[in-house]
């Protein structure tokens, strides 16, 4: 599990990733729309069980409702936050960053 400095740490650096990004990936994902799910699954407690019911049209209002590009991305903070991934969700968009 990650501490509390290292969750704060995080979620700085993918506010700071998103300014960066553009919104939509060249095949039309919504980046903001992932980073933003990565940060809400940093600072609330979640669970896969969560995430996949927030792709789930009858149980999710449509405003809270996340595609399954979204649900990758929190499932990878959702890792990451609980130790099981080493690799922090920033690190991809860095990459995505720098290849752009």
């Amino acid at each position: 599990m990650r501490t509390p400095k290292e969750i704060k740490a995080e979620v700085a650096a993918l506010l700071r990733l998103k300014k960066k990004l553009p919104k939509l990936s060249p095949h039309g994902h919504d980046n903001h729309a992932c980073v933003i799910a990565q940060i809400e699954v940093l600072n609330t407690p979640m669970t896969e069980d969560t995430i996949f019911e927030r792709g789930d049209a009858e149980a999710t209002p449509k405003a809270k409702l996340w595609n399954a590009d979204v649900r990758d991305s929190a499932e990878a903070a959702l890792k990451w936050k609980t130790g099981e991934s080493f690799e922090a969700p920033s690190v991809d968009w860095e990459m995505m960053i720098k290849k752009g």
